[in-house]
């Protein structure tokens, strides 16, 4: 009861530690708090555990490996059972369908992105399971039933676009029972063997739940998990949808996972009446109390049995849920295995008293009593603006330095609450006037002709402006003087992202449109000792069409920013038609200058390729990153050029250093653990995870393909580290520190200076919102 106010405690800024929010609220410190609960949790297992391990009846581990063992369900002939399995995996959407033989103990993998309850079909050649159809172009996934078949190991489809889920055979084989949802509704529904025939056996249209249905072995019964409101109970329905019959229901336990014993007699299912879930028997009309099975202290769920009355069930421990095998269950007669009251766990520090509430009118609510509410057309509706003012510190100017390298700014965004509409803007300026500008607006919803065809791509429009202030050298005939030089670099782009085939590959189209000028200082000319007015000089037009096609197929890890497996593959295409000014040369036209401007029209390729594989040991991995580009046809100006160095590219050199019309890099990288579970809160962060790297560059930049040379290449050896954390618990802050050395010293030679790169040390910092640079993908 006093946990709200400890909570609101704990999001004070002046308050950054539980137990300090703890003695605010409750007077006493956390060590004291611990220590009554854990007095109060020793006295609940004397009186009320303890008997019950005393007395416990549960089944021996068969299958253990993972967090998640599902859905055992027994072999007709009774010797295997299949089942669903994570194993290793993060995640219970990353789990698989294993067959298991009792008498050898072997496993086989069978289908992979199982999920679901199974179902042996009468003869025990096929198997019937639910999974995630192949994503759509939107990312659509939709469940449906497939049968497996032992012999040709071959995967059938039975079901398309149904959502379908927890699949049983009939006992003649001749139709295949599921749960499908509709409109936030679950009914149970069947099909003919191969997927013809579709019936809606119980027609519910306002919420209700169904769940894990199974046949009767004569065929006459479907038997199913029922949750009209709150609480789970147990129903069972005709096979053409009459003679609907609750067979348990209570407002104070949850019933589940019902399935028949071999001979029809009874129904095994799982409950939590005695406070925690263990497997009880029914048999339909009796009188008699449902007898338990198992008496555990975990909980057991999804119980199969076989003729001989070995009980299979899904158990869970302190480690995840395992399968497990009891034999020859019988009803038991065990004293003390109600030992925790059902839905209700008193407190010493709690004033609430568990028996005052109604637990029938809350369990029992009626969601369908609603007013009657007016609709209306949807609007988009935008949230209100947030503002973030940003402080830079912007080095790029060399001729900057003390408060002219400071840029504060502010940042703005805003969406409508369906997210379609995007709004992103962002300024900064120094006290020179300098400034940078952007604006992004992102558009994900109808688009004119394109939803007509079916397509919805998304549609961005972007706008950049920077200005920088310096000084330079223009040639004038056969002299050269030094002016200063305001730039204005300014770009127009608009883009269309689309998926293809799935949600894994997208293509996205784009037009850039860029003008840079120069606004060249008054100045006198030396051959004629005149004064030449400022001049605004447009000395590069530039033009690019962009294709981008980019594949990510990484595996859903708990890890998977901070230590990627999988693959990744991004390629850029660009046609290019350019007007520029490359060495800076006018003429006098009419008395002002006018630009000497070259055409630069040309296609250039750039390849990112990325595959991560984790080692035999323990979330250790090892990437291999490969990168390739090329401008085709003759060489062209270095303006153009590609750069393999810097914090994207090879480290252990600057960015610059590395240039060229051609470029091939390749990156080795062996990532690994050093703290994986940091659960470290300080402030409004909390740190999660810390992983090492070490690795080594190599590749080089040319001016031309035929000047690759194996001697010639550089490399470059440093490490990494890598900490995940998270600002106010939600949004990803990702920090990395890295450092470099280049193994090979050379020099290069810009603007009549020599400049030399490589043996020594270089170091990267950053704090942004992901960790890889590289493509942007």
């Amino acid at each position: 009861d006093k946990l709200p106010a400890i909570t609101h405690a704990m999001s004070s800024p002046f308050v950054f530690t539980a137990d300090a929010a703890i003695k605010e609220v409750l007077g006493i410190s956390g060590q004291q708090l611990y220590d009554e609960w854990a007095a109060h949790l020793r006295e609940e297992y004397e009186q009320r555990i303890a008997p019950v391990r005393e007395n416990k009846v549960e089944g021996n581990l068969v299958a253990d490996v993972g967090f998640g063992n599902f859905y055992p369900v027994w072999s007709p002939d009774g010797k295997r059972f299949a089942y669903v399995s994570n194993k290793t995996s993060d995640y219970f959407g990353q789990s698989a369908m294993y067959l298991h033989d009792m008498e050898s103990g072997e496993e086989k993998m069978l289908v992979a992105g199982v999920s679901s309850a199974i179902s042996w079909s009468p003869d025990g050649k096929r198997i019937a399971y639910s999974r995630y159809n192949d994503p759509s172009v939107y990312g659509h996934l939709y469940y449906d039933v497939f049968v497996y078949d032992l012999e040709t190991e071959e995967e059938i489809r039975i079901t398309r676009g149904k959502r379908a889920y927890n699949p049983s055979f009939s006992p003649d084989g001749t139709r295949i029972a599921f749960v499908f949802a509709e409109d936030g509704t679950i009914n149970l529904g069947t099909v003919s063997a191969d997927g013809g025939d579709f019936r809606n056996l119980t027609g519910f249209e306002n919420g209700e739940q169904v769940f894990t249905p199974t046949w009767s072995p004569d065929g006459s019964w479907l038997v199913f998990s029922y949750a009209p409101r709150v609480q789970r109970g147990i129903a069972r329905v005709r096979p053409d949808g009459s003679g609907f019959e609750p067979l348990i229901a209570d407002l104070h336990s949850d019933a589940r996972n019902p399935r028949y014993t071999p001979d029809g007699s009874a129904i095994l299912y799982a409950s939590d009446r005695s406070g925690i879930f263990n497997i009880y028997r029914h048999e339909p009309g009796s009188r008699e109390e449902d007898a338990a099975l198992t008496n555990v202290v975990g909980g057991a769920f999804m119980p199969a049995i076989n003729a001989e009355g070995d009980l299979l069930y899904a158990a869970y421990t302190a480690a995840g849920y395992r399968i497990a095998h009891l034999p020859a269950a019988t009803p038991l007669q065990v004293e003390g295995h109600r030992y925790l009251p059902s839905r209700m766990y008193s407190s010493p520090i709690a004033s609430i008293d568990p028996t005052a509430w109604d637990w029938a009118a809350l369990n029992s609510f009626d969601d369908q009593m609603q007013p009657d509410y007016e609709t209306s057309t949807y609007e988009r509706l935008f949230q209100s603006m947030m503002y973030f003012p940003t402080l830079r510190v912007d080095q790029f100017n060399p001729d900057n330095s003390g408060l002219e390298l400071l840029k504060p700014g502010l940042m703005m965004y805003s969406t409508d609450v369906l997210n379609r509409v995007e709004f992103l803007a962002s300024g900064s300026i120094n006290i020179k006037g300098e400034r940078d500008l952007y604006l992004n607006i992102t558009y994900r919803d109808d688009l004119p002709l394109f939803s007509s065809l079916g397509l919805y791509p998304d549609l961005a429009l972007e706008v950049f402006n920077v200005t920088r202030s310096t000084s330079s050298e223009i040639g004038l005939a056969i002299d050269t003087t030094t002016v200063d030089v305001d730039f204005n670099l300014l770009a127009f782009s608009a883009k269309l992202g689309h998926n293809l085939v799935n949600n894994h590959m997208r293509l996205e189209l784009g037009y850039t449109h860029n003008r840079y000028t120069s606004t060249i200082g008054q100045f006198r000319n030396p051959a004629t000792d005149n004064l030449v007015p400022a001049t605004d000089n447009l000395y590069f037009v530039g033009n690019d069409i962009s294709a981008v096609l980019r594949y990510r197929n990484l595996v859903p890890t708990r890890d998977r920013e901070i230590n990627p497996i999988g693959l990744r593959l991004t390629l850029f295409y660009n046609y290019e038609f350019n007007n520029f000014n490359p060495d800076g040369d006018f003429e006098f036209r009419n008395g002002i200058l006018v630009p000497l401007y070259t055409d630069f029209n040309f296609q250039r390729f750039d390849l990112h390729a990325m595959v991560a594989s984790r080692l035999p040991w323990l979330d250790h991995s090892l990437t291999l990153r490969l990168r390739g580009a090329t401008i085709l046809g003759d060489e062209v100006d270095d303006f153009f050029n590609y750069y393999a160095g810097g914090i994207t590219g090879m480290q252990g050199y600057t960015y610059y250093a590395l240039g060229g019309n051609e470029l091939a890099t390749a990156q080795v990288t062996y990532r690994f653990p050093i703290i994986p579970s940091m659960d470290l809160r300080i402030g409004h962060i909390l740190f999660d995870k810390l992983y090492g790297g070490l690795f080594f560059d190599v590749g080089d930049a040319v001016m031309a393909p035929d000047q690759f040379s194996v001697a010639g290449l550089k490399k470059d050896a440093g490490f990494e580290l890598r900490l995940e954390t998270f600002s106010f618990s939600m949004y990803p802050t990702r920090i990395f520190f890295s450092g470099a050395y280049g193994l090979d010293e050379f020099t290069r030679t810009f603007q009549l200076s020599e400049v030399t790169y490589g043996k020594e040390w270089r170091w990267y910092f950053g704090m942004l919102f992901g960790f890889d640079l590289s493509d942007g993908f």
